[in-house]
């Protein structure tokens, strides 16, 4: 493994503890990603044997064995790995292993497409390109793909990036997952673009909106006959902004962004840029 590399750490299990929450708040990904994806390995027409790494809650495998492929997904949580099977008992085309990318070992099996989502940057980067090199047919197809966020225009979105660097580096640290997969000069393509183990490179970025649509589910919130509360937190959330309405010098803060502040964000003390549009 790399130096410094670490496995077990608390963030990069977090996601295991709250394996349905995630599951509902975590976005799918555009049909058409999965279109090029099979395009680029001429596997439109016939089954594929493909491999998944960083399973999760299994969004996208979904697609894939929807689409009648052979799917071997590691995922290494296992309250992940026992959600996805549940999730996916239907399809039985779908094995889900409980074992890390890292852990696993391969024997034989090849495959004709191996693809992470969003799970790219937990990997051991000492070894992944090598291994997924290694686990992949001649001429197949190695696919690594995530969410970036454009909220921002780019001009704005690095000038907050350089006040992130200069006054609060965690922020910007935070950050840094969605920059894996945001363009030509992520950390993704430069790595992929380097290895001598893989030919032609391809990127493509899909732009597409999710609804900020109230939560179908149990949103505690709606118990009192609202329906709105995921749109409010949601926007309270957008890319670390919040606008807020003071009215006499005060905060006037709706009952949903009181909610946010007392129930989801917490009372903690708090460091804030004010830029005031008004008089």
């Amino acid at each position: 493994m790399a130096e410094g590399y670490d496995t077990t750490s608390a963030l990069h299990e977090s996601f295991d503890g709250i394996a349905e929450a995630y599951d509902r708040a975590r976005p799918a990904y555009p049909r058409a990603v999965f279109d090029r994806i099979l395009a680029h390995a001429d596997c439109q027409h016939a089954p594929a044997d493909i491999l998944e790494i960083g399973t999760g809650t299994g969004k996208a495998t979904r697609v894939f064995a929807e689409l009648g492929h052979r799917m071997l997904c590691l995922e290494p949580g296992p309250n992940l790995a026992r959600f996805a099977r549940e999730q996916l008992a239907a399809l039985p085309n779908v094995v889900v292993e409980q074992v890390s990318f890292e852990d696993w070992i391969p024997g034989e099996r090849r495959f004709d497409i191996a693809f992470a989502a969003q799970a790219f940057h937990w990997l051991d980067p000492g070894l992944r390109l090598d291994k997924l090199a290694s686990v992949i047919r001649r001429g197949g197809t190695v696919a690594v793909f995530g969410h970036s966020s454009t909220m921002a225009p780019i001009q704005l979105g690095d000038a907050i990036q350089t006040a992130y660097r200069v006054h609060a580096p965690a922020l910007e640290q935070r950050d840094n997952a969605r920059l894996w997969y945001s363009s030509r000069q992520s950390p993704v393509w430069a790595e992929l673009n380097a290895s001598p183990r893989f030919g032609e490179l391809d990127f493509h970025a899909f732009e597409w909106a999710r609804d900020l649509s109230p939560d179908p589910g149990d949103y505690r919130h709606h118990a009192g006959g609202e329906d709105n509360g995921d749109a409010h937190l949601k926007n309270l959330l957008a890319h670390h902004q919040v606008i807020v309405p003071v009215t006499d010098g005060r905060l006037d803060l709706g009952p949903w962004q009181q909610v946010f502040y007392t129930e989801f964000d917490g009372r903690r003390p708090k460091r804030l840029v004010i830029k005031v549009l008004g008089e």
